[in-house]
């Protein structure tokens, strides 16, 4: 089996790139990593038209966006290689920016992934390839953590609304309503330790501040559509609590629990603080407990990669052996 990833710049993809090296390793696949902006060659624009595949190969492709859809096309002799090809889109909602060749019904997909379930039936009319929700996830069981003993009180990751947006200011009107709060930790080199070593910050924390992105827009954003981003599932996986104001989506509402999530009043800064503090008044460390196995049951990325594999007609050793680790964990109740 062949996983192909094309990695944005930046790091707010850093959880995709953890994902694509997890699922090469409980595949046993060949991951090829291509760099954004690479541009396609003639034969490789061709290829689109040729006929039908004849290999008997597997291959993933994991899109940050509709348009890395084109990450097939960078494999040679991909027609005569691939027996099955899915792809996984996680900004699913820029539907505006599916490929053309892939809206003109060539048979190049067997099976499209999308991570908002508002976006289904727009992918399936534009494309006419069957199109499945699999939402965003988490690597519960390796970076999550159900860890009690936590000194912040409020966690700042990613962009905020622009009451919140100022660090030292949030910290000041903390420390007068006795929390301790963590600024956003540094981006460091964009490596897979440093996003190893934010879940582990996040594993510190009793809340994390998390938005709409309606309400926290910014250029990368959608101006429209709502949707959460893996900020959401790894706090919760670190067993933190999202506290902020949620995007109104079908996903937040069957993915997501209410025990995990503080639904603040308003975007208002010292009125938002005051039920931050109201809340982990009664903060216990039977809540990290619960939301790390919630994320264990619900967003660990194994039972998506399930969904993957049953859909290629796969079952990789590794994979079966740490989803059954899993279910070992929840049914004992065990904490890393």
């Amino acid at each position: 089996m062949d996983i192909l990833y094309t990695h944005p710049k930046g790091f707010g993809y850093q959880p995709v790139l953890h994902m694509a090296h997890l699922a090469q390793e409980l595949f046993q696949a060949d991951l090829h990593i291509f760099a954004q902006g690479r541009r396609l060659g003639v034969l490789q624009k061709t290829a689109i038209f040729w006929p039908g595949r004849s290999g008997d190969e597997q291959c993933l492709v994991i899109c940050t966006s509709p348009t890395e859809l084109q990450t097939i096309l960078f494999t040679s002799r991909w027609r005569k290689k691939y027996k099955q090809v899915v792809a996984w889109i996680f900004d699913s909602f820029w539907v505006n920016h599916i490929p053309w060749w892939v809206r003109k019904k060539f048979r190049i997909f067997d099976k499209l992934y999308v991570t908002e379930q508002e976006d289904i039936q727009q992918w399936r009319r534009l494309t006419k390839i069957p199109t499945s929700w699999l939402p965003w996830g988490a690597d519960a069981l390796r970076l999550g953590s159900a860890n009690g003993n936590r000194p912040f009180d409020v966690l700042r990751v990613g962009r905020q609304p622009r009451e919140w947006d100022d660090d030292e200011n949030t910290a000041r009107l903390c420390r007068a309503l006795g929390l301790n709060f963590h600024g956003r930790p540094p981006f460091g080199n964009g490596s897979r330790e440093n996003y190893r070593q934010l879940l582990a910050t996040m594993a510190q924390t009793r809340s994390l501040l998390a938005w709409n992105n309606r309400i926290s827009p910014s250029v990368q954003t959608h101006p429209e559509r709502e949707y959460i981003t893996g900020r959401w599932t790894d706090a919760l996986a670190a067993g933190a609590i999202v506290a902020g104001i949620p995007p109104q989506t079908e996903t937040v509402r069957e993915l997501l629990w209410e025990e995990g999530l503080l639904r603040l009043s308003s975007t208002d800064l010292l009125a938002g603080l005051g039920e931050i503090k109201e809340a982990l008044a009664d903060w216990t460390p039977a809540s990290a407990r619960l939301n790390w196995s919630k994320a264990l049951q619900r967003l660990d990325w194994r039972w998506r990669f399930r969904v993957i594999a049953d859909e290629l007609g796969l079952d990789p050793t590794p994979l079966k052996n740490e989803l059954n680790e899993i279910r070992t964990l929840v049914a004992s109740g065990s904490t890393p």
